[in-house]
């Protein structure tokens, strides 16, 4: 019996299903490697965005209220839940960032509400702001970028007059008080992604890496893109579907490991937690 499959057989069927990402073949062999993966609370079924809340701590959220729960990433655990308003404030919310002592949640059509992290089972006051994305950019992820109140918003699907799929994605500035989000990359999937993820390639979220200024999206059918900025590719790693039926969330830790949420559907939610075991393979 090999390695890989003692550890399948010990290991729960969430964990066991993680693996099969690190016991590829050698010509296969991924450069993320699974640390945890744990069932989440029931409460985040449908967990639909993640973000960096401390070194040890991600906070989440589902899609249809603005409760957020903040996890443990060595446990799996809920450390706290918390919602904004009273009554919660309700809404197709699709992604979620920390910036400034407030945190930020992003709705579908482009709004964002904004409030301060509370204590266990307490409520905070919320600010909402209209980004004014387009219609025909539905947001299906959020991320913080260096200066506070600036904001990257990523567009889950768009193509142009040839019908060519492309990566969209928006800046806004609450700091310069910007009434519409600008476009900030708009780039054809051909230039991005290896020939087999563009035709099911749906961005689900995005993060911003604050060492390298890269940004890392989200395929919610297997894969992580890295970009520059400046739109150019750095590499493409593909995740295990298995172990990723609907990856909706992302979010980077201080020490690089990386952290993805999946909606569970009919089941519990899972967050997988990855350590980059050598440097990202090229994106094409």
């Amino acid at each position: 019996m090999t390695v890989c499959e003692r550890l399948a057989r010990a290991s729960s069927v969430v964990v066991a299903s993680a693996l099969a990402i690190t016991c590829a073949g050698a010509e296969d062999a991924p450069s993320l490697t699974v640390e945890h993966a744990y069932k989440l609370d029931i409460n985040l079924q449908e967990a639909s965005g993640l973000t960096r809340a401390s070194p040890q701590s991600v906070f989440a959220h589902n899609d249809e209220y603005a409760i957020i729960h903040e996890i443990d990433v060595e446990t799996g655990k809920t450390i706290r839940a918390f919602a904004f308003g009273k009554p919660t404030s309700k809404g197709d919310f699709e992604g979620i960032a920390m910036s400034g002592g407030s945190l930020w949640l992003v709705s579908s059509d482009g709004k964002l509400i904004e409030g301060r992290p509370a204590e266990h089972a307490e409520r905070s006051r919320f600010n909402v702001f209209d980004t004014g994305t387009p219609k025909n950019c539905e947001v299906e992820g959020i991320a913080a970028i260096e200066e506070p109140g600036d904001f990257l918003l990523l567009c889950k699907a768009s193509v142009d007059a040839e019908d060519k799929p492309h990566l969209r994605i928006f800046k806004w500035s609450l700091k310069n008080r910007w009434r519409k989000a600008r476009v900030f990359l708009d780039i054809r999937l051909s230039a991005l992604v290896p020939d087999g993820s563009r035709k099911d390639f749906r961005a689900s979220d995005l993060a911003f890496e604050p060492k390298s200024g890269n940004l890392i999206v989200l395929n919610s059918n297997g894969g992580l893109l890295t970009i520059t900025q400046a739109g150019g590719p750095v590499s493409y790693e593909w995740l295990d579907r298995k172990a990723h039926p609907q990856p909706e969330g992302l979010a980077l830790l201080p020490d690089e490991r990386i952290a993805i949420a999946d909606e569970g559907a009919k089941r519990e939610g899972v967050l997988t937690i990855y350590r980059r075991a050598k440097p990202s393979s090229p994106a094409l």
